[in-house]
């Protein structure tokens, strides 16, 4: 028989079988070993095809591919519920389960979809690399055989991790926003915030503006602020809420709770009535008409029915840092042990400690779609389901570079807001996380709110208050990443836009809002640039103080055209096409007629111009 059609004998294929058995079962034994079994059972399936000669045809391996991915996914996914609440723990499955139960698909149907979607990919590539070995072994002899087989192996050792399932949950992350369309300001000390400070910020239904202070409680009516000394139950605030009746309701650090209506004083709150402690740290209100009082000490529940009254203590909330609800009765709240609890009620009805030991709870907030999110005091979010007697953990979301999150806010549409004490930042609906540059305001941001005109506001303890307004401009230089310079000109040519300064060329990318270096702007680097008009073939020109005036064409091939070609200068102020197609430019010695060739005529300074430094307006006019 020829060496080039002898096929692998029993012990061959058990040895290459066993060798992507173990390429699979590393995917999972590194983080969980209870996936071993789904490995032994590919190990098995794999075995037994390479005896019936599977791997002999490209279609015989890919039905061995589906044949392994169905088991794999029916023995994964009852190990999924068992050990990690149906999730696959991997970015990709777990984003497909969470985008498929936004659906509405039950969870069981997601479940087995999402690990399908994480291993069938993995499963196919994995064994096309094997049969692909197999052909390339089967066509060696001796030793040379032997060390393609070797070779063949790492990409399939490679290929066997592309798909894995991670035992530890992230998410997408690394992305930045500069939020070019907002204009940014900051309200401090130094421009109409004296206290410098704020801990809160709430609008009540009239559409004014409340920020709480150390310093006491302000009003902002969209131009001033205004501090409401008159309030003499409120020297100093906590934290603020607004229900649904359009009540004010201010969390004091001294004295208790204070409800205003329509800017009155209607009832005061304090330990003598009842409240465990006159130091408030969070307040909400569930759908069933229950106020939950975050203190100093223990958990408050309040209602409002035939005036103010006191119906539960709960005393293992103790120094709750954030308290939200839902709009079925259900509040959720974080203790100062880091300890989320579920409450109903007006009682526990579970709770749990953070999964990750190095990790504490710090906030949480109830989603649209009643997912309790949980912020941590590093830089996670665990979003649980809310089943009425427990949390389900759904997954987690992995918020870049901020760290001990502080609270989250949904605008009711596409976006959590998070602040943290290194910045801030938002996730999507599919729990992807984006950074926001807040610039300098980066440092201690507790709370935000978004305005009736949709404008951003956030507070820090240390830096006071940032608003992001939406502008119908956007700052091209923030949201590209550049820093901020003079601009000349500005030329949009070949999908980017080209930037003129005093300093050199600046280029954007129109597709990837990513700023783009080359040739032309390390050449461009330094001189001032006065001028950027592309012409109706296509090319690019850049009037230049230093090197004269430079074409670059469609391809990027440039020509500079400056006092070397002893016709032009070196300082290119202004050009512009004439109607059929020549190209005029005026410098230091003049002006200068192009056309594709070169330049074609130069009329110099002295001849008939008073100036050699010919302005836009004047060459107009010419």
């Amino acid at each position: 028989m020829d060496v080039g059609e002898q096929k692998l004998n029993m012990p061959q294929r058990l040895r290459l079988a066993a060798f992507v058995a173990v390429c699979i079962l590393l995917n999972y034994g590194g983080a969980s070993y209870i996936y071993a079994i789904t490995s032994v059972l590919i190990g098995i399936l794999i075995g037994l095809m390479a005896r019936k000669g599977k791997f002999d045809t490209v279609f015989g391996t890919m039905t061995v591919s589906v044949v392994v991915t169905l088991a794999a996914v029916v023995v994964s996914v009852p190990l999924n519920f068992i050990f990690y609440e149906g999730m696959t723990s991997n970015l990709w499955g777990d984003g497909v389960i969470g985008y498929l139960k936004e659906q509405g698909v039950p969870f069981a149907l997601c479940g087995i979809i999402g690990q399908f979607y994480v291993d069938f990919l993995d499963k196919v590539i994995t064994l096309l690399i094997l049969f692909a070995v197999i052909k390339i072994r089967k066509r060696m002899v001796g030793k040379s055989r032997k060390a393609v087989t070797a070779a063949g192996m790492i990409p399939l050792l490679l290929a066997s991790s592309f798909g894995a399932p991670l035992m530890t949950d992230t998410s997408v992350s690394a992305n930045e926003d500069d939020l070019g369309g907002y204009v940014r300001t900051v309200y401090s000390s130094e421009n109409g915030l004296p206290c410098g400070e704020a801990n809160d910020i709430v609008q009540t239904n009239d559409g004014i503006l409340w920020i709480a202070t150390y310093a006491g409680l302000y009003r902002y009516n969209g131009s001033e602020f205004r501090w409401m000394n008159e309030y003499d139950s409120v020297r100093n605030a906590n934290c603020l809420f607004v229900d649904e009746e359009g009540r004010l309701w201010i969390g004091t650090n001294d004295n208790g709770l204070t409800i205003v209506i329509n800017d009155t004083i209607a009832n005061t709150i304090g330990k003598e009535e009842g409240l465990p402690s006159d130091s408030v740290k969070c307040i909400t209100k569930s759908s069933d008409g229950r106020y939950y009082i975050g203190t100093t000490d223990s958990m408050a529940v309040l209602t409002l029915n035939e005036g103010v009254k006191l119906l539960n203590v709960i005393p293992q909330v103790h120094f709750a840092s954030s308290v939200t609800a839902d709009t079925n009765g259900f509040a959720a709240a974080v203790n100062s042990e880091g300890r989320l609890f579920l409450l109903g009620n007006g009682e526990i009805l579970t709770s749990q400690e953070c999964p990750n030991g190095n990790e504490q709870f710090t906030c949480c907030t109830f989603g649209a779609s009643g997912l309790l999110y949980a912020g941590t005091s590093g830089n996670s979010i665990y979003v649980f389901e809310n089943t009425g007697t427990e949390l389900v953990r759904q997954r987690v979301i992995t918020c870049g570079r901020l760290s001990n999150l502080q609270s989250i806010t949904f605008d009711g549409g596409t976006r959590g807001y998070i602040c943290a004490d290194t910045g801030i930042g938002y996730i999507d609906t599919k729990g992807n996380y984006t950074d926001i540059n807040s610039d300098e305001f980066n440092n201690s941001i507790d709370n935000m709110c978004i305005d009736y005109q949709g404008n951003l506001w956030f507070t820090s303890s240390r830096l006071g208050l940032l608003r992001l307004s939406k502008s119908v401009f956007t700052d091209v230089y923030r949201a590209y990443g550049i820093p901020g310079k003079v601009v000349n000109s500005v030329e949009e040519w070949d999908g980017c836009l080209y930037f003129g300064t005093d300093t050199g060329l600046d280029i954007g990318g129109m597709t990837n809002k990513k700023q783009v270096e080359n040739e032309l702007t390390k050449m461009l680097e330094g001189v001032r640039i006065r001028c950027i008009r592309k012409d109706s073939r296509g090319n690019l020109w850049i009037c230049t103080y230093g090197k004269g005036l430079v074409k670059v064409k469609q391809g990027g091939v440039v020509t500079v055209f400056d006092s070397t070609t002893g016709s032009f200068g070196d300082r290119c102020r202004t050009v512009l096409e004439l109607s059929d197609g020549t190209i005029v430019a005026a410098g230091d010695t003049g002006i200068a007629f192009l056309d594709e060739t070169g330049i074609r005529q130069t009329i110099t300074y002295g001849a008939g111009f008073s100036n050699a430094s010919i302005s836009d307006s004047q060459f107009l006019e010419l």
